[in-house]
């Protein structure tokens, strides 16, 4: 179980709310809590349902995928409050209200684009804690940090997470298995055990790069 405070905390880091250092402490606690990484990874697939949702709207009434949406997480919300008795979901209340905010801003103002962009730019150009568009899907940018053989990004995209690893000026992903999923009516890891998590932990040297070695890197991959 995790407090409200870091589950807000999460929220925040996936709106993009936290200061740079608050960012990169998150990000660090991430990596070495399983729990922690566990919920934001379950908001964090919430949060991109609803984007992809709001992405289809334009200046039409709101579709009835939508509504039913809406609906949805309003009644799981509903059943939280009412089931006080389950503290290891608490969590989630304030979670689910601001996922329904964020989808109808996301409504109002989010418009799909077209884009050329890789994954290999993505992986020399974007930072961690961002999502971009690529030609191949959205991919989403977790943390940079440094090996013995070099410097490694973990990333989410099609549905799979993964680390890919620099080598030369390419990258090459060492690791790949299935995203979390979330099941109707519940919420899920998909395992007990994580073969990115395990090699992220395994292959680590010091902590995961600040923001600033960070831009310093993306500069230097992206020139």
């Amino acid at each position: 179980m995790i407090s409200d405070d870091d589950a807000i905390a999460i929220s925040r880091l996936i709106d993009g709310d936290l200061d740079d250092q608050e960012a990169a402490q998150l990000k660090e606690r991430l990596l070495q809590d399983p729990d922690l990484r566990a919920v934001y990874d379950v908001l964090k697939t919430d949060n991109d349902d609803l984007q992809a949702l709001a992405s289809q709207i334009e200046n039409e009434p709101l579709p009835q995928q939508t509504i039913d949406t809406l609906e949805k997480h309003a009644l799981e919300k509903q059943a939280l409050e009412i089931d006080a008795q389950e503290p290891t979901r608490t969590w989630l209340m304030p979670a689910i209200a601001a996922s329904v905010a964020v989808f109808i801003v996301g409504a109002i103002t989010f418009l799909p684009t077209q884009s050329t962009m890789t994954l290999a730019d993505a992986l020399n150009n974007a930072a961690s804690g961002t999502t971009v568009e690529t030609n191949d899907g959205d991919v989403e940018l977790i943390v940079t940090f440094n090996t013995a053989d070099g410097w490694c990004r973990e990333y989410v995209a099609e549905g799979r997470r993964a680390v890919a690893c620099r080598a030369g000026s390419d990258w090459q992903t060492v690791v790949s298995e299935r995203a979390i999923e979330r099941k109707e009516d519940e919420y899920s890891t998909a395992g007990a055990a994580s073969t990115v998590e395990d090699y992220v932990m395994g292959n680590i040297s010091g902590s995961p790069a600040d923001p600033a070695t960070e831009r310093q890197l993306l500069e230097d991959w992206g020139s």
